[in-house]
């Protein structure tokens, strides 16, 4: 009887193994994907379809998560410490550095060296985003540039041209408010936002402030430059205000869709943004679009920059399906499927490449030229320095934003707003190595 009751037990269990094995044979690998919803709805829809072609092609089941602006940089390392971080990830400009001295990232320079060659080559600029230690761990797709936004109808009337320096952009503004009927000469936040950090790191960098030395291990921040900057930034909201104000009502709050609508109801006649402000005035068909141009960033003492906002391909280390992963970023980065959604993105998806840098694409108008031409003035986060991991998280904890903050709205000075935020960088690079 024991026997024979044992023996039923050791079938049941063969029964099961062979159900589980015949369940999990030729069923789908799955793998999961997070991107980022721009605000260019027409360039998310061609890379959605691109991925979900290969999905079909490969026979893989595709688990796609959209992240967002305000949350990428939170749900990214939330994902990390609960360790359920995806396959392939689209990551934000720090993205790289920031993983990668997490220890999260897999190595994939093989895979970077063919794409790189295979678009013409990367911008020599662009390597310090992704190379670390020798070796390549993140793939640029593009860079989301910043440019510069003016009203060319209203700077018309006020017989004004757009401006060169950040000095011209005062004047700009100061000659094109109106108040009375609710617009303003300059529409730029310095609160937390990819628009507001970035605006303020090109801004010092014109002024000849940088984070660090060109080591990267020498810390700069706390200058008469830095300072300079900061004053003209938080000067456009506390020197310019009641009947003088040349900033929007609230801009001191935005975050990054603010600028983007009020340029659309038509309040501002200057910002700095993506090209993602053109690409909703083509596709409305709006009537702004004819009056709207963007021109070259504005410069400084020290010369233009341009934010090079890099977005970029990472796979994780911890992922299983390594071999799928590699073969999705290669089809996404094919030079077929990158000059289409370079074309779809309205100007957004400046290039970072030497072949689409080239195509024809970017003569087409003056805003697309101007598009370009801000691409080859752009630098990343720590120009001059490296992109470090110190460097990355300075930037993702906002603390350049969060300076301006404190000055234009909790009453700081400039120079206690500076020394704050020189510690905070301080403790970050005594933390981080």
């Amino acid at each position: 009887m024991r026997r024979s009751i044992w023996f039923s037990i050791g079938v049941m269990t063969l029964c099961f193994i062979i159900m589980g094995s015949s369940l999990s044979y030729g069923q789908k690998p799955v793998l999961k994907v997070w991107l980022l919803r721009t605000f260019v709805s027409d360039a998310n829809e061609v890379l959605e379809r691109q991925i979900r072609d290969w999905a079909k092609e490969k026979n893989v089941e595709l688990q796609i998560q959209y992240l967002t602006y305000a949350d990428i940089g939170t749900k990214y390392v939330a994902a990390i410490e609960a360790a359920v971080v995806p396959d392939v990830g689209f990551l934000p400009e720090v993205g790289p550095a920031r993983y990668h001295g997490m220890g999260q990232l897999l190595d994939i320079s093989g895979l970077a060296k063919n794409v790189f060659k295979a678009n013409g080559g990367l911008f020599e600029a662009a390597y310090p985003s992704v190379k670390f230690n020798g070796k390549i761990w993140a793939i640029p797709h593009f860079n989301m540039v910043g440019v510069w936004y003016v009203r060319k109808d209203i700077l018309g009337k006020a017989g004004v041209k757009p401006p060169e320096t950040w000095d011209e952009v005062i004047t700009v503004a100061e000659k094109t408010t109106d108040p009375g009927k609710g617009f303003y000469g300059l529409g730029q936040t310095f609160n937390r936002s990819v628009d507001g950090d970035g605006t303020f790191m090109l801004l010092m960098r014109s002024f000849g402030a940088s984070l660090t030395d060109k080591t990267g291990k020498k810390i700069t921040f706390n200058s008469p430059e830095t300072l300079a900057a900061l004053k003209w930034a938080t000067e456009t909201f506390t020197k310019y205000k009641g009947e003088k104000r040349i900033q929007c009502p609230g801009a001191e709050g935005w975050t990054d869709p603010s600028n983007n609508e009020a340029w659309l109801k038509g309040s501002i006649g200057q910002t700095q943004n993506s090209a993602s402000i053109y690409f909703a005035l083509v596709k409305k068909k709006h009537p702004l679009e004819k009056d709207s141009l963007i021109t070259r960033m504005p410069g400084g003492p020290a010369g233009a920059f341009s934010r090079m906002t890099l977005w970029h391909w990472g796979i994780f280390k911890k992922t299983k399906q390594s071999a799928l992963a590699k073969d999705l970023v290669k089809y996404i980065m094919s030079p077929k499927n990158l000059r289409e959604y370079t074309e779809s993105a309205t100007g957004q998806a400046a290039p970072v490449y030497n072949d689409i840098a080239k195509l024809p694409y970017w003569q087409q108008n003056e805003n697309f030229k101007a598009v370009l031409e801000n691409a080859k003035i752009s630098v990343l986060p720590s120009d001059p320095g490296p992109m470090t991991a110190a460097a990355a998280e300075v930037y993702a904890r906002h603390i350049y934003t969060d300076m301006c903050s404190r000055a234009i709205v909790a009453g700081l000075t400039p120079e206690e707003a500076l020394a704050e935020a020189t510690k905070r960088i301080e403790e970050i690079y005594a933390t981080i190595k």
